[in-house]
């Protein structure tokens, strides 16, 4: 049983930034309590049969979800790697971990892209479609809402006060790209210029994560071929 928080282990990458993470949300924990390697021996071991089997739906997205979650796992550990780094004032090995983190955020977006099911798109549209039929600020509520959901969980007071941001975060492809991997390039940038011996500011994450709610970006409906 999971005495660790509502959940199972959250992505760092799903996170809001920062060099200490316990959790994506707030009530949420990212404790791996397996063995990470041998996860990834056995994820092998079932991505050996992928050309073969990828056009059964079943398999497809077990593939995808343990595959994603072996990025995940190595995403952990080089957020480790940058927070250590960063601490030791290396700027050299932080830049060189957090361009592989970045690289790893970029293979999750292109793995979660493979199914149906792992698809910002599809989410979006599906709330979009049960509101069709009515007036278009219902329409713009009904996808501000089901973006909302998976992000700050509503405006400034649910989000920063309540700390309900990132209580539903999800690995899904359009989500990762397009929001997770933006939040922490900034936050790397940020890291380089204290770095580089300048003054740290104050990213205002919230304002930057309400504006991408309101946006009406279309994300993809369809799988990526593989």
């Amino acid at each position: 049983k999971n005495m660790l928080g509502q959940g199972a282990p959250e992505s760092v990458v799903n996170a809001r930034p920062a060099l200490k993470i316990q959790a994506a949300s707030t009530w949420g924990n990212s404790i791996v309590s397996y063995d990470k390697q041998q996860f990834a021996k056995g994820v092998k071991l079932l991505l050996e049969d992928f050309d073969t089997l990828k056009d059964n739906k079943a398999y497809l997205y077990d593939a995808v979800t343990a595959f994603e979650q072996v990025l995940s796992n190595a995403a952990q550990d080089l957020h480790q790697q940058m927070a250590e780094t960063f601490e030791a004032k290396d700027q050299e090995r932080f830049d060189s971990y957090s361009k592989a983190f970045l690289s790893i955020i970029d293979r999750m977006e292109s793995v979660t892209s493979a199914s149906e099911y792992y698809l910002l798109g599809r989410w979006v549209e599906q709330a979009k479609a049960l509101a069709k039929n009515t007036d278009d600020f219902s329409k713009r509520l009904y996808e501000f809402n089901t973006k909302a959901l998976i992000t700050t969980w509503g405006s400034f007071a649910t989000s920063e006060i309540s700390k309900l941001r990132d209580y539903s975060n999800r690995q899904w492809s359009g989500l990762i790209g397009d929001f997770y991997k933006p939040r922490w390039e900034k936050w790397i940038a940020t890291q380089q210029e204290v770095l580089d011996g300048k003054e740290g500011v104050e990213i205002p994450y919230f304002a930057w994560e309400w504006n991408w709610v309101r946006s009406n970006q279309t994300y993809p409906t369809s799988p990526s071929s593989v």
